[in-house]
């Protein structure tokens, strides 16, 4: 719901909204986990966008499942949220208390630095609506569920003491973060402090903060944590059922481990329906599926290839590419026959012996 220059989900143009049954889809993913690892204890809710006060029905509803869930295997429940803060109401504060969700808020410096980065898409600030959120949420008694993260660049690393004087009274816990670059997220924000400047910000700015405020040293990207590429049970799962390891990788193609949708299309090609049977046999095996599972019905499509080997795998490639683009299985398909005819692969045989074998070469043309 903001602008922020520098947000990592700024390059994803997806609008999907998770329904309730994507979300039993999760649940059953979870489930299944649990039954197979008997050394999970906790379920660690991390809820993070975007946004995800936007949709507050849906996350609602994600609460109370996944709490269920855990009262059904024994296991405790803790839930963490990332979260701009704009959009706090009475019952979001209700589940809050509820559930004891543990908040994450960022602010971008002074007011007036603040207001020109965490800004609306007309442009205008959001500094005081969170400040009075912040307030409403200590007034209500959960000031010990609050986190507040003091992103720091180099625009307002010479302000931090001003800063914490301003945040302190609203959470117990304040650190700085620093905001770093993503390669394809947010890689044109141009504030970031340079690698090679940390150690001398870290001496010279942040000494005084260290004595005044009693704070921990500010580390690359806040506080460390095991790697989650490296954490077993850990998975970042997006609207659109996508699963990743990192939260640095989430809406990448290149970061996706794997997806929980159930209702995919299967595009199949294969070696020419010209030179091989397996066209036919892919043809079968669809009717088969159909007929025993009718809610397939018009889920797998086959392409010819018109081709062979490095050409089929040619065509594969641009398929793949097609899909990660976010092209929908009709516009695949159209691609892929506009695209058959200018594929073309050339090889070498060492002799005509399997050729022959396999019926594509008479026993006259194998000897001459």
């Amino acid at each position: 719901n903001l602008a922020c220059p520098y947000c990592m989900q700024r390059h994803s143009k997806s609008s999907h909204k998770m329904t309730s049954k994507e979300i039993d889809i999760i649940l059953l993913f979870m489930e299944k986990y649990i039954e197979e690892h008997n050394s999970v204890k906790t379920l660690q809710i991390n809820l993070f966008g975007g946004e995800p006060m936007l949709y507050k029905e849906i996350l609602y509803e994600f609460c109370d499942k996944t709490f269920a869930l855990a009262q059904k295997y024994s296991l405790s429940c803790n839930y963490q949220m990332t979260s701009n803060m704009t959009l706090l109401d009475e019952q979001m504060i209700s589940y809050i208390e509820k559930y004891k969700i543990g908040i994450q808020i960022s602010i971008d410096g002074t007011p007036e630095q603040h207001d020109r980065k965490r800004i609306y898409k007309d442009g205008s600030g959001t500094y005081q609506l969170i400040l009075d959120n912040l307030r409403t949420l200590c007034e209500k008694g959960l000031k010990d569920l609050l986190t507040i993260r003091v992103n720091i660049d180099e625009t307002n690393i010479n302000d931090c003491e001003k800063i914490m004087n301003v945040l302190v009274p609203y959470s117990d816990d304040v650190y700085f973060g620093f905001i770093g670059t993503f390669k394809g997220s947010n890689d044109n924000f141009g504030d970031c402090i340079p690698a090679e400047s940390y150690p001398t910000h870290v001496t010279e700015t942040f000494s005084k903060c260290y004595k005044k405020f009693n704070m921990v040293n500010p580390k690359l990207f806040g506080r460390k944590t095991p790697c989650s590429m490296n954490s077993e049970g850990k998975f970042y799962i997006d609207s659109n059922l996508d699963v990743y390891k990192c939260e640095t990788l989430v809406k990448r193609v290149d970061g996706r481990v794997g997806y929980l949708k159930e209702d995919v299309d299967v595009i199949y090609t294969g070696i020419a329906s010209g030179m091989s049977s397996s066209y036919q046999y892919a043809h079968m095996v669809r009717d088969m599926v159909e007929e025993k599972h009718p809610e397939y019905t018009g889920r797998m499509h086959i392409i010819d290839s018109a081709n062979l080997s490095t050409g089929i795998g040619l065509l594969v490639l641009k398929i793949c590419k097609w899909r990660d683009l976010g092209l929908t299985v009709e516009e695949i398909i159209q691609k892929a026959e506009e695209i058959k005819p200018k594929i073309r692969a050339q090889f070498c045989i060492e002799g005509l012996d399997y050729l022959h074998k396999g019926g594509r070469c008479s026993s006259t043309s194998k000897i001459f």
